[in-house]
């Protein structure tokens, strides 16, 4: 029993408990006297572990368990070494890893790979820590290893996750080149040549260039012209700086006139912020195929967000009763993918039934709203039921036990208690609480000072409480941290612009703000209201009308009104006002325009 005391008490890894009570068997217990009528046994196979290389293990195990991880992967690489055990070499890049030693980590992973050269683990392993490591031109000869030893039937696979291995490199054209140029000899053979062409394109997007991707995702469409993939992909890929990707996509789409592929270019353009769009794909989709569940929920969310009260009403209640016949099919099989299917469901009926809430409660029909999200189950949604419940109780003049409600949510991890934070800022914002709002927005940044949205968050309150400087100082910092944030930059350019001040340093702000987001309608607005204060009617005109065409906003509205109010075209700014109107009747922005000017209808 002083084996067994000793494995427990020095935690060591299970491997080593079972090799070294099986594999070792010291002459002394083995010379026991048979009994005298037993037959000879067989001589056994002896183990590769001799007493040496035990205990060469169980001392490298106990210089690891005891913080010794140098020392302890020295003595279990050299005992790989020896015995040529996978097991053993595993274990070294183990401890190498959790050391966080780069150099130990490759020595272990080259050794396993030279020891079992036929090995796709082992040579895995070495093609990731070399990616680890950022030393993107060796791994050339691992990655044509990995699609050379993979098995036929998992060739396709391994391509398709090329991309995935390489995501976090610092140089992506260096590895996109190396990609291209072990990929491209599979481009000739007929099942793989679409697969690595969609591979090489990933990667040529990731490294920014968008042109050499369209190009590789049109070589995959003509080495199979009938797959829908390489459509899919264009979609994914979709960019501000690359308009011919999604030229070419979208004239797949006409030409193949399927559904999922009108969805896909939705989804995309909702990505984007082109909402106006993306509502007429969705609806392209759902005329293409009525039983296009997803495309229900997505024209039901988009209709939600443009006001369209009842149509949205009629796409939601449509996606819930596909999606209900679903769910009862998927009951039946409780094989792992059908749980996941199910809980993919389950997520898209909470998100129709907060928008449905959503309606009710703008209609001030709050019964209705709470009968939507009592249907709502999932545990992992209670915050979002909790935070429209919040907001039910505040429309009804109860702030604060809707703020209570909210308190009350569980936190078990950073991000629930991050969300519960914006859920209560949110609250308090809506309801004209502002200063309330960035005290707590205050004190969550003194205690996560790295975290940008909560500095932007202040920001857009220090600006609604006139306090400008604090906005800027804020903004900065943002701009700092997220040089790619399109919105820092034009809220402190749209700031700038309002007031009238720096109308040369807000055109630059802006400017950079459509550069990283060229289709934001509000960025567009941005730019619109900033031509406008610099006196350039017509080119204001020009930017605020694209900018409402995008999205039907009552800010936007109040900015175009105003432009075209002030160009003689009163009938039309009317016009304009009372669309804005129809989307939100109570919009500050809105109603201040229409007061200053004396507007009333």
């Amino acid at each position: 029993m002083k084996f067994n005391r000793l494995f427990s008490a020095q935690g060591l890894s299970p491997w080593v408990v079972c090799v070294a009570l099986v594999g070792l068997a010291p002459s002394a217990w083995s010379e026991e006297a048979s009994p005298p009528d037993s037959k000879p046994v067989e001589e056994p196979t002896h183990s590769a572990l001799n007493a040496p290389l035990f205990y060469e293990i169980l001392l490298g195990e106990m210089e690891a368990q005891n913080g010794q991880a140098s020392n302890g992967f020295s003595l279990l690489l050299d005992a790989a070494r020896r015995s040529n055990d996978p097991r053993l070499f595993a274990r070294a890049l183990s401890i190498a890893l959790e050391a966080h030693s780069g150099e130990s980590a490759l020595q272990a992973a080259t050794q396993w790979q030279a020891a079992e050269p036929k090995s796709r683990e082992a040579n895995l392993k070495l093609l990731q820590v070399l990616l680890a490591l950022n030393r993107v031109p060796e791994t050339k000869a691992p990655l044509e290893r990995e699609i050379a030893l993979a098995p036929a039937a998992f060739k396709i696979g391994v391509l398709t996750n090329i991309p995935s291995l390489y995501a976090n490199v610092s140089n992506k054209k260096e590895a996109a080149e190396l990609v291209e140029k072990v990929l491209k000899p599979l481009t000739n053979e007929p099942t793989l040549s679409m697969s690595a062409w969609l591979s090489i394109a990933r990667m040529q997007a990731m490294a920014n260039e968008p042109d050499k991707a369209l190009k590789s995702i049109q070589a995959a469409a003509k080495s199979n012209p009938d797959h829908d993939l390489p459509v899919l992909l264009a979609f994914d890929l979709m960019h501000p700086k690359a308009p011919e990707i999604e030229q070419w996509a979208q004239a797949q789409t006409q030409l193949r006139s399927k559904a999922f592929l009108h969805l896909a270019y939705a989804r995309a353009l909702a990505e984007a912020q082109r909402l106006t769009s993306a509502e007429l794909q969705a609806q392209a989709a759902v005329k293409k195929d009525p039983q296009l569940a997803d495309a229900w929920l997505l024209l039901g969310v988009l209709q939600t967000q443009e006001n369209a009260s009842l149509q949205a009403e009629q796409s939601l209640t449509t996606y819930l009763s596909l999606v209900k016949e679903k769910t009862k099919e998927k009951t039946k099989e409780k094989t792992e993918e059908k749980a996941e299917t199910a809980d993919a469901l389950e997520r898209g009926m909470t998100q129709a039934y907060l928008a449905l809430a959503q309606l009710a409660e703008k209609r001030q029909d709050f019964k209705m709203a709470e009968k939507w999200m009592a249907q709502i189950k999932r545990p992992h949604d209670l915050l979002a039921v909790q935070s429209r419940r919040a907001s039910l109780m505040a429309a009804q003049g109860q702030l604060e036990a809707g703020l209570a409600l909210l308190q009350a949510v569980p936190d078990n991890s950073p991000d629930d208690a991050r969300g519960k934070l914006i859920a209560q800022v949110q609250l308090l914002r809506d309801h004209n609480q502002s200063a309330r709002a960035m005290d707590l927005l205050a004190k969550a940044s003194a205690l996560n000072p790295d975290d940008a949205d909560l500095l932007y968050e202040q920001a857009m309150l220090a600006e609604k409480l006139g306090l400008f400087d604090k906005m800027e100082s804020l903004l900065r910092v943002v701009m700092t941290k997220q040089p790619n944030n399109p919105s820092a930059f034009n809220a402190l350019g749209y700031s700038l612009a309002d007031r009238g001040i720096r109308l040369a340093e807000a055109r630059d702000l802006i400017q950079k703000a459509l550069t990283l987001a060229p289709n934001d309608p509000f960025i567009t607005d941005s730019l619109g209201w900033l031509e406008f204060k610099a006196g350039r009617l017509a080119l204001a005109a020009q930017w605020l009308k694209q900018a409402f065409k995008d999205k039907e906003d009552p800010e936007i509205a109040a900015h175009l009104g105003e432009v075209l109010w002030q160009q003689g075209d009163q009938v039309q700014a009317k016009t304009v006002w009372q669309r804005g109107l129809s989307v939100s009747p109570k919009n500050e922005a809105l109603q201040n325009t229409l007061s200053r000017l004396g507007v009333k209808f």
